[in-house]
């Protein structure tokens, strides 16, 4: 499990005792991950939503699922210096097999057509 912590690179330290929100039990169960179903967290800036894909990502990490934590900017920066460097794929690849892959700050900024694809 400290393994998979590490390589979660969470931003916060978020622990999922400390979600209270009606749907919290449902997801703390993590089906949405067996089932491969996506989440989205939305709400004004600064009401907790990156802290509550924390805790979630923590709780995954304690189920053994395999975790990465990005800012969508900085993932978008590093799939477009592979393209130039050529590890764009192995970049890709290793993002395949992350089991729970929370993209914090999605929709910040406009995508250009190969953000999008790259997201995709």
């Amino acid at each position: 499990m400290t393994r998979l912590r590490k390589s979660a690179n969470l931003k916060y330290q978020a622990a999922p005792e400390g979600l209270h929100y009606p749907v919290s039990r449902e997801l703390l169960n993590g089906h949405y991950i067996t089932h491969r179903k996506s989440l989205l967290i939305t709400g004004p800036t600064g009401c907790g939503e990156s802290w509550i894909a924390n805790a979630l990502g923590e709780q995954a990490c304690r189920q053994k699922h395999s975790v990465q934590y990005w800012r969508t900017g900085r993932l978008l920066e590093m799939l477009a210096q592979g393209r130039v460097d050529g590890s764009w794929l192995k970049h890709l690849k290793q993002l395949q097999k992350t089991q729970v892959l929370i993209l914090d700050d999605l929709g910040l900024e406009p995508l250009t057509n190969v953000q999008c694809n790259d997201l995709l």
